[in-house]
């Protein structure tokens, strides 16, 4: 979750600083020379470094590029929809709470047979406070999560159980509408207990990773690749035409272009305005909607900001159509004025955007006479003596772009100055959730699952939350979120419309446009997925 916070969880996956990759083994002479292996390879790019391979403590989006090829779990999202992997069935009692899975005959990538128990061991140690799972809370509907989260309970309690080595029983604490999505996700995969350590060692090495998806880890070199092959135990195998899989690390987007233009990487999935520009009309650049809103965030203990009217008013002043036409180029976003994303599914299996509709609002044009009518009674007329504001934002991509147009249609618009505190990724984390920004900031939520409730549980009021100044603080918006936490059907939807509509009245934010998952491929490789989550699959695909 980055804000795009993967805070991974949406929550907000909302996400991720990049830690030192201590313990995968840097390349010996030997590693370093190119191989002369023959079989079908797919080279692809990373866009940074990482710190584990180990599924549960892992907190970059880059990671779960790799581990989507490495484990498997009882669900995958290839598309949008969550399809069997490991589960050969499941049955889910008439209540909701408990949902029982047979396991398909299966094997780790050392011969060992996948049993249940792995699955609840591997659930627990995912709970347990002597990890830093920063994805812990998507848990939180399994029975007893909440108090084990909150140390009144022992992991041992959570509500999974092996009944036998290809049974898996699990309870939940309340109905969950899209619990299969979430399994789908890689925090809910097994893992051996007599495999792991609790500081994610035993997953970057070659010698000690036992891994259960399609491939397995062949290379680790510390900051430059990844080196995956075909798991000669995956239990669908056959099926699996590419033989090995190279990840690359290329901090610089414009020279991993140009190694993809020279044939050293094929294929690029954090591609860039001037790329997309360049390759929207080869046939090689594909997009797919993403579970992404775009968006500025409120400092809601900031005198100036708890005016409602101020917030609608930088709301009301921007052109969105204009910004992702000129400044973003076309490259696939989606101008918006409310907030949650397509992509996610009503009980009915309807899109809730389609269901929710735009509020009346426009993209195109704004309502610059309402904005400056509602400055005016707020006592800035044209923006006369109106406090500066700071606009906090990380440095990368088109941010700068992006805010650099907010400033001048704000200026343009009503009068007002603000300024933009443009920081490096890490600076702006620690100032995001420690210091705590003084009036707004550039926030990018990117769902952890196809579950609805990562956009809505954003905003709900969390005491654990490392900047509450930025909260929303509303009970009315939290007791809603507890009931789609809690219910399912008709029932739960009407909360889900009633929560946005919160928003929407209270300009609780500020959303942009939706974004989109893009991908440069070359187009010899065929069968590829790019999911709703912004992660590609590789394990259909076959080069022509």
């Amino acid at each position: 979750m980055e804000w795009k916070n993967k805070a991974i969880s949406s929550a907000l996956v909302v996400t991720m600083l990049v830690g030192s990759f201590s313990g995968c083994a840097t390349k010996t002479e030997s590693e370093s020379k190119v191989d002369d292996f023959a079989g079908k390879t797919i080279t692809w790019h990373l866009v940074s470094e990482f710190s584990t391979l180990d599924p549960q403590l892992n907190s970059s989006f880059e990671t779960c590029k790799i581990l989507g090829h490495l484990f498997e779990g009882l669900y995958r999202i290839k598309d949008i929809k969550p399809e069997r992997a490991l589960a050969e069935s499941e049955e889910v009692s008439k209540d909701g709470l408990t949902y029982t899975f047979k396991l398909r005959d299966a094997k780790w990538s050392d011969d060992q047979p996948i049993k249940a128990q792995d699955f609840e061991f591997a659930w627990k140690r995912a709970v347990s406070p002597e990890i830093e799972n920063q994805g812990v809370t998507i848990f939180d509907v399994i029975e007893n999560a909440n108090d084990i989260l909150n140390k009144k309970k022992k992991p041992e309690a959570l509500g999974v159980k092996a009944l036998d080595d290809k049974t898996l029983q699990v309870n939940l604490a309340k109905p969950c509408q899209d619990f299969i999505g979430r399994l789908a996700t890689s925090s809910f995969g097994p893992l051996r207990e007599n495999v792991v350590d609790s500081e994610g060692k035993w997953a970057n090495d070659v010698k000690t990773i036992v891994s259960n998806g399609p491939f397995m880890l062949k290379r680790c070199a510390f900051n430059e690749e990844v080196v995956l092959e075909k798991s000669p135990n995956y239990y669908d195998k056959d099926k699996i035409k590419i033989d090995r899989l190279v990840f690359k690390v290329m901090k610089n987007l414009d020279s991993a272009y140009t190694a993809y233009k020279q044939g050293k990487i094929d294929a690029i999935s954090d591609v860039t305005e001037s790329i997309a520009k360049d390759t929207i009309n080869t046939g090689e650049y594909h997009t797919e909607p993403s579970l992404d809103t775009y968006m500025l965030m409120f400092n809601f203990s900031n005198p100036l900001l708890k005016d409602k009217r101020i917030r609608r008013a930088l709301s009301l002043a921007v052109n969105r159509e204009k910004l992702v036409k000129d400044v973003l180029g076309n490259t696939g976003e989606r101008a918006t004025a409310t907030y949650i994303p397509f992509g996610f599914l009503n009980s009915k299996g309807e899109e809730i955007r389609d269901v929710i509709g735009e509020y009346g609002r426009s993209t195109s044009d704004g309502d610059f006479a309402e904005a400056r009518a509602l400055l005016a009674e707020a006592g800035y007329p044209e923006g006369k003596n109106m406090p500066k504001i700071e606009l906090l934002c990380n440095d990368g991509g088109a941010n700068r772009k992006i805010m650099s147009y907010l400033q001048e249609e704000w200026k343009k618009n009503l009068g007002i100055e603000v300024d933009i505190s443009m920081q490096e990724w890490n600076t702006y984390q620690v100032l995001l959730n420690e210091k705590s920004f003084p009036s707004m900031c550039r926030a990018r939520f990117g769902a952890d699952c196809p579950d609805v409730i990562d956009p809505i549980k954003i905003f709900k009021n969390d005491p654990k939350c490392k900047n509450p100044k930025a909260q929303y603080n509303n009970k009315e918006y939290d007791a809603l979120t507890e009931t789609i936490q809690s219910t399912v059907g008709t029932e739960r939807d009407e909360a889900i419309y009633k929560a946005e509509k919160m928003l929407e009245d209270d300009t609780a934010c500020i959303p942009l446009f939706f974004g989109t998952n893009s991908l440069l491929i070359k187009s010899n490789i065929t069968d590829w997925h790019l999911n709703c989550l912004g992660l590609v699959y590789f394990g259909d695909a076959d080069i022509k």
